[in-house]
């Protein structure tokens, strides 16, 4: 029977069929060998053995292109970008830490401060103490300097309270008082200290919160503060009244049992300067004048002010480690001219002494010029 054109191509689509067939199932079988390992084996380009007689397929079995993949993200430089849940993102740079003077070693902290810093990594605690000790240096003379070295002590120390107590305490100083009242709430969560309420009520204040301010005053005062604490509350308080033109309320804020012209402790040359100033704004001068004269009166009874000797002064420290003084005011005015009295007699004997004859001494002594006049 004689082939017609149908069946001749339907003879050859089979015989197409079958010789693929045929090879697919010799490419199978090729992959089998003696050694067990089969299509396992991989060649020197990280493929499978059998993919090079169809390169086409080389993706597929994973064969890896030598040559870079092209994104669009990655056209720039690779050093910052990460990956965030699966998408790219960039690594924002680190800030750079403030310049520490080559003097500061970290020792210079209180003791209470570096046993919070134990908790850290030596090396780390040692870098954030030395921050600490130089927001505490410039605190006074470049606020912004040391709010820098605070918030850089926060980046590597940010669970211990002295280190959110510095950032809190320079960034008031520093008129940042967004930032200051919410370090100053993180230290009293962590620490429970209520040091720093002023400071608390007075960002509020800064801030135009004035209702909140005084309603934390209303509660501070239910609760047993330390008399700083009390006093520097009241301080704040009277600032508020006298922002508002309440000039007697400005002057009863302050009129607390802390307000005692007969002693001097830590905190009273502060107090008495603030009375002095809402008498005087109050019209009361003459009062205002006594009160400012008390005040100078404490600064040297405490060595404050002008009195105090310069040295650099730790803002971390405890406060009960420093028990405050209570030296009478008279009883001191008594034992300074007791003190010159007895100088006199020192002088007297000494002159009467040398010359053997007292009254000759003493009259010479008297009439002796003074070095002051001396000078002039």
């Amino acid at each position: 029977m004689s082939e017609t054109p149908q069946s001749k191509n339907k003879q050859g689509a089979i015989g197409a069929s079958t010789a693929k067939n045929s090879q697919k199932s010799n490419y199978h079988s090729n992959a089998q060998h003696s050694d067990g390992a089969g299509a396992n084996h991989k060649d020197s380009d990280g493929g499978r053995r059998n993919d090079l007689k169809n390169p086409n397929k080389s993706h597929r079995f994973g064969f890896r292109s030598k040559s870079p993949r092209q994104h669009a993200y990655k056209t720039e430089s690779q050093e910052n970008v990460r990956s965030i849940d699966g998408r790219a993102g960039y690594r924002p740079a680190k800030p750079k830490a403030p310049e520490i003077d080559s003097d500061v070693t970290g020792r210079e902290l209180d003791s209470a401060t570096s046993r919070q810093l134990r908790a850290l990594e030596s090396r780390n605690a040692a870098t954030v103490a030395k921050h600490l000790v130089m927001t505490g240096r410039y605190l006074e003379l470049d606020p912004q300097f040391a709010l820098e070295h605070a918030v850089a002590a926060s980046r590597s120390a940010g669970r211990i309270s002295a280190v959110r107590e510095a950032v809190g305490v320079a960034a008031y100083v520093a008129e940042d008082y967004e930032l200051a009242l919410r370090e100053l709430r993180t230290h009293r969560r962590i620490s429970g200290s209520l040091d720093h309420l002023a400071l608390l009520v007075d960002c509020e204040r800064a801030l135009n919160r004035i209702s909140k301010a005084l309603d934390m005053i209303e509660e501070a005062k239910r609760e047993e503060l330390p008399a700083q604490v009390r006093v520097e509350l009241a301080i704040v308080e009277s600032g508020i009244y006298a922002d508002q033109g309440k000039k007697p309320q400005a002057i009863s804020a302050l009129q607390i049992p802390q307000l005692n012209p007969k002693r001097a402790f830590e905190y009273s040359p502060r107090l008495f300067t603030a009375y002095s100033e809402a008498l005087d704004n109050a019209g009361r001068s003459q009062k205002a004048e006594q009160w400012a004269r008390l005040a100078f009166r404490a600064e040297a009874a405490l060595g404050q002010g002008e009195f105090a000797e310069p040295e650099i002064f730790d803002i971390y420290g405890e406060s009960e480690l420093f028990e405050p003084e209570e030296p009478v005011l008279e009883d001191l005015e008594q034992q300074s001219n007791t003190d010159e009295g007895t100088q006199s007699e020192k002088e007297e004997a000494y002159s009467s002494d040398k010359s053997k004859n007292l009254a000759v001494a003493s009259s010479e002594y008297e009439t002796k010029p003074s070095q002051n006049e001396k000078e002039q």
